[in-house]
């Protein structure tokens, strides 16, 4: 347990303690002692985005781009998986319409999550993110600012106590910010471009691995759409009756699978069960790798918590090794499929995964083959349950799965390392940019 003491002169109009953790203090003193402006000062606009009107409840398959806050990450935006709105529904928001580089900050549910916009078309956001629109910082060092200890522990301080963490545009306006040189400023944005050129050749590393396999498979003109109505033969049916199971776009799957070299999974993937006793060593720390972990676009794993083993939730217990395959069995999260590299090794993760392995096919084709929708596709139709479906170990082992040649294996494993390779030189240059950033500060 950790105590301190303020002073009655220090309390502010918050009297939770959280608030005055030294950590956070010592920010606000070292930053009192700088030439520091509000962000509030030197930005144009504050603004936040806003609920769309979205016909049925749903969002449209192309418009314009539409930003959440969960496409916003750590000097990253994930443009792959936006959504989409009528040009109409921007037009009404024109004020929270996007221009490039205008800085976005995620500030609900996770707090503080900052990038730049970085693309020349049409975009807006939704209202648990805030623009900022500068002119005389660059927008890239005030995003590296805001990532680095300086602007989180100001941006986590402030969040209000509650079920969702929220912060207003009052609360961004009022963060500090220390302005260096601009020659200081254009280095940093130099570091932040690099790894952005990184990040964009690993996408292209990994979406050509993407297309070997696609090419491999024959699944460049399969329909695997969804289909409104349909009819099943009562001679089809099995031991389920509803009607999801029985969509066509999973018997063109089957089908396909069947027509080509594939096996059952059982036969060639090992499925592991080692599971962690956090009894045993309840003061070591180890790495919890949750479904919320994996990058939903490329199978990143990122941003992992790490605990005490006696801290551990009651999910974490599955002990993964170097090159582990990561499996969701959740139906809602059939695409977290991620890769486990070398730092993982002897780490652990949710039980809401299948951690699997196999001699036939290397790691990296594994992890791109679950990945493919001929898999996801068997795991969505093989879900069980109600209120949150999952695939069973049994259905799980009984899936169909691809067999390729140790060429083309080669070739895959070799493009999936280079992605995953440059992905994290990316990360190394954003964290150095940031380590940058703090020093400058602490020794200005």
């Amino acid at each position: 347990m950790q105590t301190s003491t303020i002073k009655f002169s220090q309390i502010e109009d918050r009297i939770d303690a959280e608030y005055y953790k030294p950590e956070y203090l010592a920010i606000y003193q070292l930053l009192g002692n700088k030439k520091i402006s509000k962000i509030g000062d030197i930005s144009i606009k504050l603004v936040n985005g806003g609920t769309p009107d979205i016909e049925e409840g749903k969002f449209y398959t192309k418009g314009i781009t539409f930003l959440k806050n969960g496409n916003i990450k750590e000097m990253e935006i994930d443009y792959d998986n936006a959504e989409f709105i009528s040009e109409n529904s921007h037009n009404i928001r024109k004020r929270s319409a996007l221009k490039k580089n205008d800085v976005l900050v995620t500030i609900a549910g996770t707090i503080g999550n900052i990038a730049v916009f970085d693309k020349d078309i049409e975009a807006n956001i939704n209202q648990n993110i805030c623009r900022i629109v500068v002119e005389d910082i660059n927008p890239y060092y005030l995003a590296v600012f805001l990532n680095s200890k300086f602007g989180k522990w100001q941006l986590v301080r402030h969040a209000t106590v509650q079920t969702i963490q929220y912060i207003n545009n009052q609360v961004v306006g009022d963060l500090e910010v220390f302005i260096p040189p601009q020659s200081f400023q254009q280095k940093i944005e130099k570091m932040v471009k690099e790894a952005q050129e990184k990040r964009k050749l690993a996408d292209e590393k990994y979406k050509e691995a993407e297309e070997i396999l696609n090419k491999e498979l024959g699944l460049k003109d399969l329909d695997l759409s969804t289909q409104k109505t349909f009819e099943a033969k009562f001679s089809e049916a099995e031991d389920r009756f509803d009607p999801k199971y029985y969509q066509p776009k999973y018997k063109k799957i089957i089908s396909k699978l069947k027509s080509q070299k594939s096996k059952l999974l059982s036969e060639i993937v090992k499925i592991s069960n080692k599971k962690l006793d956090p009894t045993k060593n309840p003061s070591t720390e180890i790495k919890y790798i949750e479904l919320a972990n994996i990058n939903g676009s490329n199978g990143i794993i990122e941003d992992c918590e790490t605990y005490k083993h006696w801290q551990l939730p009651g999910r974490a217990r599955m002990l993964i090794r170097n090159g582990d395959v990561l499996v969701s069995s959740l139906s809602g999260s059939i695409d977290k499929v991620g890769l486990a590299a070398e730092e993982y090794d002897g780490q652990v993760a949710s039980t809401g995964f299948f951690v699997v392995n196999s001699n036939v096919s290397n790691s990296e084709t594994l992890f791109l083959i679950f990945r493919n929708k001929i898999i996801s596709g068997q795991l969505e139709r093989n879900t069980r349950g109600a209120i949150m479906s999952a695939i069973s170990e049994n259905e799980f082992r009984n899936i169909i799965i691809p067999v390729l040649s140790q060429s083309l294996q080669q070739r895959i494993s070799s493009l999936i390392q280079q992605s995953f390779k440059l992905r994290q030189e990316a990360k190394e240059l954003i964290d150095r940019a940031k380590k940058e950033v703090e020093e400058m500060v602490e020794n200005k």
